[in-house]
Protein backbone atom coordinates (compact mmCIF):
# COMPACT_ATOMS: atom_id res chain seq x y z
CA UNK A 1 0.00 0.00 0.00
CA UNK A 2 0.96 3.27 -0.88
CA UNK A 3 1.42 5.20 2.24
CA UNK A 4 2.91 8.66 0.50
CA UNK A 5 -0.73 10.67 -0.25
CA UNK A 6 -2.91 10.46 2.95
CA UNK A 7 0.33 12.21 4.77
CA UNK A 8 2.89 14.83 4.32
CA UNK A 9 3.82 16.56 1.51
CA UNK A 10 5.19 15.62 -1.42
CA UNK A 11 5.99 16.59 -5.40
CA UNK A 12 5.14 15.17 -8.25
CA UNK A 13 6.57 15.22 -12.22
CA UNK A 14 5.60 13.72 -15.08
CA UNK A 15 8.05 11.60 -16.66
CA UNK A 16 7.83 9.64 -19.61
CA UNK A 17 4.66 6.80 -18.94
CA UNK A 18 5.56 7.39 -15.22
CA UNK A 19 4.64 10.37 -12.15
CA UNK A 20 7.86 10.63 -10.20
CA UNK A 21 6.62 11.39 -6.57
CA UNK A 22 9.27 13.19 -5.00
CA UNK A 23 8.95 11.67 -0.87
CA UNK A 24 10.97 12.87 2.31
CA UNK A 25 11.86 9.05 1.97
CA UNK A 26 13.13 9.19 -1.83
CA UNK A 27 11.42 9.24 -5.41
CA UNK A 28 8.70 6.34 -5.81
CA UNK A 29 8.10 5.95 -9.72
CA UNK A 30 4.22 4.89 -10.57
CA UNK A 31 3.45 4.44 -14.04
CA UNK A 32 1.32 6.44 -14.87
CA UNK A 33 -1.70 3.86 -16.19
CA UNK A 34 -1.76 2.63 -12.49
CA UNK A 35 -2.15 5.34 -11.02
CA UNK A 36 -5.88 7.32 -10.46
CA UNK A 37 -4.62 9.99 -12.68
CA UNK A 38 -7.87 12.11 -12.46
CA UNK A 39 -6.08 13.67 -8.90
CA UNK A 40 -3.28 14.80 -10.90
CA UNK A 41 -5.47 16.30 -13.66
CA UNK A 42 -5.90 20.23 -13.94
CA UNK A 43 -9.51 18.95 -14.80
CA UNK A 44 -10.62 17.38 -11.90
CA UNK A 45 -13.50 18.85 -9.36
CA UNK A 46 -11.11 18.89 -6.55
CA UNK A 47 -14.89 19.56 -4.42
CA UNK A 48 -15.66 16.80 -2.06
CA UNK A 49 -18.80 16.64 -2.73
CA UNK A 50 -18.00 15.83 -6.65
CA UNK A 51 -16.20 13.08 -6.23
CA UNK A 52 -15.70 11.55 -9.35
CA UNK A 53 -16.28 15.07 -11.63
CA UNK A 54 -13.70 16.56 -14.09
CA UNK A 55 -14.55 19.31 -17.16
CA UNK A 56 -14.63 16.38 -19.64
CA UNK A 57 -16.93 14.72 -17.39
CA UNK A 58 -18.98 16.90 -15.21
CA UNK A 59 -21.89 14.49 -14.62
CA UNK A 60 -19.43 11.66 -13.52
CA UNK A 61 -16.06 10.17 -15.01
CA UNK A 62 -15.94 6.94 -16.84
CA UNK A 63 -14.83 3.94 -14.78
CA UNK A 64 -11.92 3.03 -16.99
CA UNK A 65 -10.56 6.26 -16.15
CA UNK A 66 -11.12 6.80 -12.68
CA UNK A 67 -9.38 3.60 -11.97
CA UNK A 68 -6.41 3.88 -14.65
CA UNK A 69 -7.58 1.34 -16.76
CA UNK A 70 -7.44 3.99 -19.48
CA UNK A 71 -4.80 6.33 -20.32
CA UNK A 72 -6.79 9.88 -20.88
CA UNK A 73 -3.92 11.68 -22.63
CA UNK A 74 -6.00 9.60 -25.47
CA UNK A 75 -9.44 10.74 -26.99
CA UNK A 76 -12.02 8.91 -25.02
CA UNK A 77 -15.86 8.95 -25.75
CA UNK A 78 -17.62 11.40 -24.51
CA UNK A 79 -14.67 13.88 -23.52
CA UNK A 80 -15.53 16.77 -25.65
CA UNK A 81 -11.44 17.42 -26.64
CA UNK A 82 -11.12 17.91 -23.09
CA UNK A 83 -7.83 15.11 -21.68
CA UNK A 84 -5.67 14.44 -18.94
CA UNK A 85 -3.35 17.24 -17.89
CA UNK A 86 -0.98 17.80 -15.31
CA UNK A 87 -1.22 20.37 -12.21
CA UNK A 88 0.89 22.71 -12.98
CA UNK A 89 3.21 23.57 -9.79
CA UNK A 90 3.07 27.23 -7.92
CA UNK A 91 6.09 28.50 -7.07
CA UNK A 92 3.96 30.59 -4.23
Amino acid sequence: MLDVFPTGEFSYKIKGDYIVVDTPNGNINIPFIALMNCMFCKHFDLDEKAINKCKAYPNGIPEEIMIGKFDHRKKYKGDNGIRFEPIEESNA
